[in-house]
């Protein structure tokens, strides 16, 4: 997945903060870059009614303070500080949301769960992701091969975390179970509990005892047991 550059605007900053604007936005502007380095989204702050940054020398020193966001999207509380040249430091708040748009994947219908992804049921659009939790898919190549990992509905964009590999294993089916003990190498037969793909970690049921295990899947046919 890209990560993205985020253009920043930053509106409704007015009276006092006017006076201050330019060196407070440029340092703004080089904040968002630096934690959305690559090129592709748009972000839009828009701050909280009387959220205004005080008067500041146009040599001041600004610096974010405090803990930094966990989240660099939706409402947000940056705290400044600004060292000045005579020797003041100013601490100030800004409140706003921080929105975000820029290239995403969309269903063109209803996708059911484990459902292939591709072209015919997936397109290109711009999104808005100031609210949308998990990862961006942005690249419908990405999807090749891939499902959906959930039921997914038109309108809402696709994240990383709505599609995985395609199953190997279907609940039901017999796979072989191998584990190691100091030189001893077991092969055990055994029933998936659930389907899964490649590399993920199932529930099975061991043939011999119905005991239930975790494993992870190597191929259609085998897994190893999780310890």
């Amino acid at each position: 997945m890209r990560r993205f550059f985020l253009v920043i605007l930053l509106v409704g900053l007015s009276g006092q903060a006017e006076l201050a604007g330019a060196d407070l936005s440029h340092y703004m502007d080089s904040l968002f870059a630096a934690h959305w380095p690559d090129s592709g989204f748009v972000a839009l702050w828009e701050p909280v009614k009387g959220s205004e940054a005080p008067v500041l020398h146009k040599d001041a020193k600004i610096r974010l303070a405090g803990s930094e966001p966990i989240r660099w999207r939706g409402p947000m509380l940056l705290t400044f500080q600004a060292d000045e040249p005579d020797g003041w430091r100013k601490t100030f708040s800004l409140r706003g949301t921080l929105r975000v748009f820029g290239p995403g994947l969309l269903p063109r219908h209803r996708i059911g769960r484990g459902e292939a992804l591709d072209e015919t049921n997936v397109r290109s659009a711009t999104v808005e992701w100031t609210s949308v939790a998990g990862t961006p898919a942005d690249c419908l190549a990405d999807l090749t091969g891939r499902v959906a990992a959930r039921t997914l509905v038109p309108g809402r964009p696709i994240v990383a975390e709505h599609v995985r590999d395609k199953p190997i294993v279907s609940a039901g089916q017999e796979i072989y179970v191998e584990t190691t003990s100091g030189h001893v190498r077991a092969r055990i037969r055994a029933r998936a509990l659930e389907e899964g793909a490649q590399g993920e970690i199932i529930f099975a049921s061991l043939s011999s005892t119905s005991k239930s295990v975790q494993v992870r899947l190597q191929d259609a046919e085998t897994a190893l047991l999780v310890e």
